[in-house]
């Protein structure tokens, strides 16, 4: 496993974007192969086996002040979808070379994948697996403070 650090402008110092790069894999197989790893914690792949994914997670374990348990860790499957731009012109679908990206609840259709916008996507997925973890840890706590209150 060969990795690179990148830290592409718009990203902040609270992440690393390491791009991963197998020994037996392709050109083709090792493009846009990458993780973006958060210091709050949250962690982002994008093209990685679930092999390679357990190695990455396994080898940040020494470096993480508390592990969430196997089985409890939030995850979220996002899916790009590369295509090319398009322009409707008297309802065809023409293709053009602007820039025009679809973006969904669980998808994002873009016409190409570089750094800025695996970046972008990133913070995004991350910020939201993290919000949903402190929103579980605040309610475990207020359910504690409630008890101890009731009793």
């Amino acid at each position: 496993l060969l990795h690179t650090w990148a830290v592409p402008a718009g990203m902040h110092r609270d992440s690393v974007m390491l791009n991963l790069r197998q020994s037996d894999a392709s050109a083709v197989q090792a493009q846009n192969v990458c993780v973006v790893v958060f210091s709050y914690g949250a962690v982002v792949f994008f093209n990685v086996t679930d092999e390679l994914r357990e190695k990455c997670l396994e080898s940040f374990r020494p470096l993480c002040a508390e592990i969430i348990p196997d089985g409890f860790q939030p995850m979220e499957d996002y899916s790009i979808i590369l295509r090319p731009p398009v322009r409707k012109i008297h309802q065809a679908q023409v293709p053009y070379d602007e820039w025009q990206s679809v973006i969904h609840f669980d998808y994002a259709a873009l016409p190409q994948l570089d750094v800025h916008n695996l970046a972008v996507i990133a913070t995004v997925l991350a910020q939201s697996i993290a919000l949903d973890q402190y929103s579980v840890n605040a309610d475990a706590m207020l359910e504690a403070f409630t008890r101890l209150n009731s009793s």
